[in-house]
C-alpha cells in the first residue's frame, strides 16, 4: 500500500493554526501531521490543542514508539513541575500572547522564508 505519511516538522502548519484559534473557539482543537516526538506533542498542547494524533509516528517507528513519545512528555513536564496538560494547555496561544500580532507576524516571516515548502506542500495557495 502506498501511505501519504507525514514527516518529522510537518506539524508547524497545524502548530500556527492551533495557536490562532485556541481560545477563539467553543470546541476541541486535534493537532494531526508530522508529530513524533513527545516535545512536539507538548508544543502543540501549549499552542492549545486538546489532542495530538501520531499515526505516522507509529507507522513510520512501531507502536512501541508511543511510549518513547510519553516518557518524552512526562519527562519535559517534570522538569518544569507540570501535573497535567492542562496546567500548560494554550500558554502560548495568541490569545494569551502579550502582543497577538507579534504571534501572526512571526508565522508570517517563517512563512516568507520558505516559500516553495509552502508552494509544494498546499497548491491551494
Amino acid at each position: 500500500l502506498d501511505f501519504n505519511l507525514s514527516n518529522p516538522g510537518d506539524y508547524r502548519l497545524p502548530l500556527r493554526f492551533a495557536g490562532l484559534l485556541s481560545g477563539r473557539i467553543k470546541g476541541d482543537i486535534c493537532a494531526s501531521g508530522g508529530i513524533f516526538t513527545g516535545m512536539e506533542a507538548a508544543k502543540l498542547v501549549m499552542a492549545g490543542a486538546s489532542c495530538v494524533q501520531v499515526v505516522s509516528a507509529l507507522y513510520r517507528n512501531s507502536m512501541d514508539h508511543l511510549h518513547i513519545m510519553k516518557r518524552g512528555l512526562e519527562k519535559w513536564m517534570d522538569s518544569r513541575s507540570f501535573s497535567s496538560l492542562d496546567d500548560f494547555r494554550g500558554r502560548m496561544n495568541k490569545a494569551n500572547s502579550k502582543d497577538p500580532f507579534a504571534y501572526e507576524r512571526a508565522q508570517y516571516v517563517s512563512m516568507l522564508m520558505k516559500p516553495e515548502k509552502i508552494i509544494r506542500d498546499h497548491p491551494q495557495f
